[in-house]
């Protein structure tokens, strides 16, 4: 599974809590549209709480055919 199809599957299975302290999940994606050069997002949805609070859902690896090996928090491009 690459990571935007993991970040649709969370999103759609996290929305569909709708649990009265989460007030917004927000896409974090933005890897695919950047230059080779900037690092990819790590980051892929983020939540925020009615209590102010946020937590978020992020990459530390990616691996399996195809992926070349990168550094933690740096999914290459052909993770996504």
């Amino acid at each position: 599974m690459k990571l935007n199809e993991l970040t649709d599957w969370l999103d759609e299975r996290l929305r569909a809590l709708d649990h009265d302290e989460i007030t917004e999940f927000v896409d974090m994606r933005r890897g695919v549209e950047l230059s080779p050069d900037v690092a990819y997002n790590h980051v892929l949805i983020k939540a925020n709480f009615a209590n102010g609070g946020t937590g978020a859902v992020q990459v530390m690896q990616t691996s399996g055919p195809g992926i070349p090996d990168h550094r933690d928090y740096q999914p290459p491009k052909q993770g996504w």
